[in-house]
């Protein structure tokens, strides 16, 4: 679902950046536009907290595509350093993630066109994306 969800996105390359978090050796497949942008970047894990927090501070969205998490510390760790999450409605992350209030919870998670919807939501409401990310 992640790589067609980055596929999609890719149509926005104008106006999103990347960031890839995935340990040394994993490759998600980024189409031309995204291998163009001069400001995509791979982040190597595992890193320390101090140095994975500073990368995800960075970040203005995180996008969790799982479908299944058994509490989902990823994306409460983003939020944790004021990252806006888009997150599958997957087993634990309900526990801290109230849609619309703290974040976005996408319901069906096997649709790639629900996750570019609920990024776009966000990306085209600067207010929104703030609110959410306080």
């Amino acid at each position: 679902i992640l790589s067609e969800v980055v596929e999609r996105l890719s149509r926005h390359v104008d106006r999103l950046s990347l960031s890839i978090f995935a340990p040394l050796g994993v490759q998600l497949p980024l189409n031309n536009a995204w291998n163009g942008a001069g400001d995509t970047r791979h982040v190597i894990l595992p890193l320390d907290r101090y140095r994975l927090a500073h990368f995800m501070g960075e970040c203005d969205l995180l996008l969790d595509a799982s479908l299944h998490e058994g509490f989902g510390l990823v994306p409460l760790e983003a939020m944790a350093t004021g990252c806006t999450v888009v997150s599958s409605d997957s087993g634990g992350i309900r526990e801290f993630l109230v849609d619309d209030v703290n974040g976005v919870l996408v319901e069906n998670g096997l649709s790639p066109e629900r996750f570019v919807e609920a990024v776009m939501s966000v990306v085209n409401d600067p207010d929104k994306l703030r609110r959410l990310q306080a």
